[in-house]
C-alpha cells in the first residue's frame, strides 16, 4: 500500500489513504516525512481543498447571500471578492432555513447578474431546501466524481 525507498532514512513516504471511516494513527516520526498531496485552492487560503469553512455573524447581515453569491461564482468559475477562481467547481448549497421561494428569487437576481450557467460553460450548482425534504433537513449531501465544493 505504501511507497518507501530503502536509500535514506529521510525518504519521504508516499501518503495513500486507507478508505473511507478507517481511523490510522501514525508515530510522530513517521508522520512528518508522509507526503501529502498539495491542497487545491479554491478562494486563496480561506477556501481550499478538504477546508472546514464557518461563516458567522448576527442575523440579517448577508450570510445567506454571500454563500449564494460565492457557491454561484464557484461553479460558473467568475472571480469572487477580489478572489480568482481557478476553473469552475460543483458547488451545493444546503439551506435550512430559508422558504424555497425566497432562495429562488435570490438565485435568479446572482444569475441575472453572473450570468446563468451552462453545461458548455461551467460545473453545476445544486440546491438542497430543507423545506422541500419530508423530514425538514437535508438527509443527503450529492457527490460527485468531478472536483466539488461543499457550501451549507
Amino acid at each position: 500500500m505504501r511507497e518507501e525507498s530503502t536509500r535514506s532514512p529521510k525518504t519521504r513516504i508516499a501518503f495513500k489513504p486507507s478508505g473511507p471511516g478507517i481511523l490510522r494513527a501514525f508515530r510522530a516520526g513517521k508522520f512528518v516525512k508522509l507526503d501529502f498531496p498539495e491542497r487545491r485552492s479554491y478562494l486563496g487560503k480561506w477556501l481550499v481543498q478538504g477546508s472546514t469553512n464557518l461563516i458567522y455573524a448576527k442575523r440579517g447581515v448577508g450570510k445567506s447571500e454571500l454563500t449564494l453569491w460565492m457557491a454561484y461564482s464557484l461553479a460558473k468559475g467568475k472571480p469572487f471578492l477580489g478572489w480568482d477562481v481557478p476553473q469552475p467547481l460543483n458547488t451545493i448549497v444546503l439551506d435550512g432555513e430559508m422558504h424555497p421561494s425566497e432562495l429562488r428569487k435570490r438565485i435568479r437576481r446572482i444569475r441575472r447578474a453572473l450570468g446563468v450557467i451552462t453545461k458548455s460553460n461551467a460545473a453545476q450548482m445544486k440546491v438542497v431546501s430543507a423545506m422541500l425534504t419530508r423530514k425538514r433537513h437535508p438527509s443527503a449531501v450529492w457527490t460527485g466524481r468531478r472536483r466539488t465544493a461543499m457550501i451549507a
